[in-house]
């Protein structure tokens, strides 16, 4: 079985963003001054325009998976708080 290069290619990663948060926005910045000189942002679409999961890397791929990865865990803290309270 070959596994889709999410690190490597930006149409598997953009893919992996819209399955995982179907609804939220994404974005790729070229930054010179990033790690590497990319910024990826993957955000909940809300009216409170909540804080934006920011990932940096030295190609787009990989800074749309850190972003990724960053608001999958901030989303499973979120909910693990909520079953708390």
């Amino acid at each position: 079985h070959k596994w889709p290069r999410y690190t490597a290619s930006i149409d598997a990663a953009v893919a992996l963003v819209e399955k995982k948060l179907p609804l939220w926005a994404w974005g790729i910045h070229v930054n010179p001054r990033a790690v590497g000189g990319f910024l990826a942002h993957v955000t909940e679409r809300s009216p409170i325009r909540p804080m934006p999961n920011i990932g940096a890397a030295p190609t787009p791929a990989l800074a749309l998976i850190a972003a990724l990865l960053k608001a999958l865990i901030a989303s499973e803290l979120q909910s693990s708080q909520l079953s708390i309270e």
